[in-house]
């Protein structure tokens, strides 16, 4: 009940933040969004008194404090405003004021008033009632499939997956210790193990290994 408690309450902010917007971009009148018209018109004024010259129609040398190319076709400066924020630089728009073009021809649709209205153009729908309980039938229950037992000894190793890999465990010798081989097909010489000092069971249990002269004649053999 909490989750859909919060989803609820998620869905309803969004429903009024799209409706508020849908508002919103219905009183935009002109070609971009309140905030980038102010962007670009700021923009436009920064470059005013620039000098521009032109190598070809479409390529152009901008005089700021540092000087600049300009690329209209690929949309290109070499300030590379015009790239990251995929908008006019002040360079890009003086050249475009140099051949008396409209900067709106320049600019990506994503920040016309336009865009702004098709994106919130959907609304979401209200959900009534989403917490009332309701009754669920027997008959309307969905149960677990009933899983008949396959004839013939059960599979003991798991199915691998597409693309999984069988990992070998590699076999390793108990006498010389490397990898590859057992100690059965080993042809390194055997290695000597001393005996172990080791007293029987029987006897460690019933003397002391220490005092008595028997168990030390013993470890002296």
């Amino acid at each position: 009940m909490f989750a859909s408690a919060l989803l609820d309450q998620i869905r309803r902010k969004i429903m009024v933040m799209m409706a508020d917007r849908r508002e919103i971009g219905a009183n935009m009148m002109t070609p971009l969004t309140p905030e980038y018209e102010e962007k670009l018109e700021a923009l436009q004024d920064e470059g005013l008194a620039w000098e521009v010259l032109v190598a070809i129609p479409t390529v152009f040398q901008v005089f700021s404090e540092r000087t600049h190319m300009v690329d209209l076709e690929h949309q290109i400066c070499t300030c590379q405003r015009w790239r990251v924020y995929c908008f006019p630089c002040t360079h890009a728009l003086a050249a475009i004021r140099k051949i008396k073009r409209e900067a709106i021809d320049f600019i990506s649709p994503y920040f016309t008033s336009d865009h702004f209205r098709k994106t919130y153009l959907h609304a979401i729908q209200p959900i009534p009632n989403y917490n009332r309980h309701v009754e669920i039938k027997e008959d309307d229950t969905i149960n677990p499939p009933i899983v008949k037992k396959q004839p013939g000894r059960p599979p003991g190793k798991r199915i691998l997956s597409k693309g999984e890999k069988k990992v070998k465990r590699k076999v390793h010798c108990n006498n010389c210790k490397e990898a590859g081989h057992n100690r059965a097909g080993c042809k390194n010489p055997p290695k000597y193990t001393p005996p172990s000092l080791s007293l029987p069971k029987f006897i460690s249990a019933t003397f002391d290994t220490v005092t008595h002269p028997t168990i030390l004649s013993y470890m002296l053999t």
